[in-house]
């Protein structure tokens, strides 16, 4: 996530590919992600 957070601005598309919601990737799934990564736009 620090990735995502340091990096405002620095891209024209984000790709993820996820995997199911469960144990340590949870927080993909989450709000806060997803608004980190916009912001990445």
């Amino acid at each position: 996530f620090k990735y995502i957070e340091d990096n405002k601005n620095a891209f024209d598309v984000v790709i993820i590919d996820s995997t199911d919601p469960i144990g340590p990737a949870e927080p993909l799934f989450s709000e806060h992600f997803y608004k980190n990564v916009n912001a990445c736009l």
